[in-house]
């Protein structure tokens, strides 16, 4: 099968709190270690944080130009910072140690919402085009004379 199901999913979520290896993942579902980086990338998901904010300067720890408050976006010495499980295998915080007293942005892969993604861009894929009879007109008299008489690529 081509694609990934629930049950794949599934195992690479929990996976992903072992800190296994994409390629220990991939061999475990039956695909490559690539299928599964993509998948994790293309199905991270932001958590609520209701309202709380997470402090990701460079300079949190030492600056002290909003009165203890720390750096903010307002600052003119602000650089963001990232955690490097984000930028790096696994780009999920899902089998972080750390992950409750982090104070930086958090993503995580959850089967179940990766698997409501997919299925809704199956869907929406295969709707086609919604487009009146009246636009396809209007963009056949502009296309078609392009193509006939000035052999224009369709491209």
């Amino acid at each position: 099968m081509k694609h990934l199901t629930l049950e794949e999913r599934e195992t690479i979520e929990s996976s992903l709190k072992e800190n296994n290896t994409f390629t220990f993942i991939g061999e475990q579902i039956g695909k490559h270690r690539t299928t599964v980086a993509q998948e994790i990338l293309n199905h991270q998901q932001k958590p609520n944080t209701y309202g709380r904010t997470f402090v990701n300067c460079k300079f949190e720890d030492t600056c002290n130009k909003y009165h203890g408050v720390g750096c903010t976006k307002k600052c003119s010495e602000f650089q963001s910072r990232e955690c490097s499980k984000l930028t790096h295998p696994p780009y999920v915080c899902n089998g972080c140690s750390k992950k409750s007293s982090c104070s930086y942005k958090k993503y995580y892969y959850r089967a179940n919402h990766a698997h409501n993604e997919y299925l809704s861009f199956l869907t929406e894929s295969r709707q086609g085009i919604r487009l009146t009879k009246e636009e396809i007109q209007k963009i056949e008299e502009v296309i078609a004379p392009l193509i006939k008489e000035q052999k224009q690529s369709i491209n």
